[in-house]
């Protein structure tokens, strides 16, 4: 380390030049654990809750089927329309079936710009969940769910790579009180499990040309609880659901020390962070019967209040310094209002077998973009 600062000796500070070598050697990178769990539509745990949201909309989209079917709404069956209305119907399909299984893969792209405040980074997301609910009455369905997912973030600049595999565990609900009136709770466990490339290359004209690299293998936990109520409005095969969420996030990452660097190695100390958001829309669904099953198009639009998730710091330090000065990394404070645009088809066919896929955006969250794709199966019994 002693080599490396003498090497700065003689350099202008106000410089170009310099302000670009002190970033590459600036830890920014350690920002990105929490941006991602938090800002790109709540991080790992939120696409598990989006996609445990996704099912609890299925549900109350075949209970609505169930109840247009009473409406004049026409089901067919191997290519027959299916006569009658009450409850026998609505079981050829699936609807008054007790237990559902579904398996789903979750999808999400993105990037979060470069700023004075943050170095960005290009994000995919790729992974599953599945998971199975049942009926126990008619106005009450439990379920649970597993998910595992990995988060590859690249960061400009050529600055390193941070991956991420994530493991959680959710259970969820949702409870019809009277008529169309519903609650819906969701509570999510993860354990996440990092490995952090921070890449430290710059030129110094005369004196050297540096590049080395600073790993480590951090862990992690996270947990996520959502609470919301919605009320359902039929008007034959067309349906509003107008809801309102609270949603809380929250984050921890244990201290860690990189490994290598040639003097620019980095101690980090734990994170502890949190979200509180609070989600205000709508969802529309239109029922399309046809004589393999019936189709439902759905969209949803959301705005989302940003309560809690500030700047934060977080606490650093040369591994080789022999004073051991520490220092603090500081992220950049979030947007407190954005908004998501979302919509899906999903099918249900004899046999109690069903389908979708859906697709959802991101809009007005500055510096942040992310586009996410749910697609998976279910089958009722």
């Amino acid at each position: 380390m002693r080599a490396r600062c003498n090497a700065f000796s003689g350099l202008s500070f106000d410089s170009a030049r310099t302000q670009g070598i002190v970033r590459a050697v600036s830890p920014e990178q350690v920002v990105q654990q929490g941006t991602q769990a938090t800002r790109i539509t709540a991080g790992q745990v939120g696409l598990v809750e989006t996609t445990v949201k996704n099912r609890i909309s299925n549900l109350h989209a075949s209970l609505n089927a169930r109840s247009q079917y009473a409406g004049g709404l026409k089901f067919y069956q191997n290519g027959r329309p299916i006569n009658g209305l009450g409850g026998a119907a609505g079981d050829d399909l699936g609807f008054g079936s007790n237990l559902g299984v579904w398996l789903n893969m979750n999808i999400r792209v993105g990037d979060v710009n470069t700023t004075f405040e943050q170095l960005g980074f290009r994000y995919d997301n790729y992974g599953f969940t599945g998971g199975a609910d049942y009926k126990l009455t008619d106005n009450l369905v439990l379920g649970s769910a597993f998910s595992y997912l990995r988060s590859n973030s690249v960061f400009g600049l050529n600055m390193g790579e941070t991956t991420t595999d994530t493991y959680t565990g959710s259970i969820y609900g949702t409870y019809y009180f009277w008529d169309n009136f519903h609650l819906d709770a969701i509570a999510s466990y993860g354990g996440n499990e990092y490995q952090t490339t921070r890449r430290i290359s710059y030129t110094i004209p005369g004196v050297e040309t540096f590049s080395a690299e600073a790993t480590a293998t951090p862990g992690g936990n996270q947990h996520a609880y959502s609470l919301g109520v919605g009320y359902d409005f039929s008007y034959g095969p067309f349906s509003l659901t107008p809801y309102f969420r609270g949603n809380y996030i929250g984050l921890s990452v244990d201290s860690y020390r990189e490994s290598g660097g040639a003097g620019w190695g980095m101690a980090f100390s734990d994170q502890n962070v949190e979200s509180w958001t609070t989600t205000l829309g709508g969802e529309t669904s239109y029922a399309i019967s046809l004589p393999f099953g019936v189709i439902l198009a759905q969209f949803r639009a959301e705005w989302h209040h940003q309560y809690k998730d500030g700047s934060r710091t977080i606490g650093a330090s040369f591994i080789d310094d022999p004073s051991g000065q520490r220092f603090n990394v500081v992220s950049q404070s979030p947007d407190r209002n954005f908004a998501t645009l979302g919509t899906s088809l999903s099918g249900t066919f004899a046999d109690g077998l069903s389908g979708f896929i859906s697709y959802d955006v991101m809009l007005g969250y500055q510096d942040i973009s992310s586009h996410s794709i749910n697609f998976g199966a279910r089958m009722e019994f």
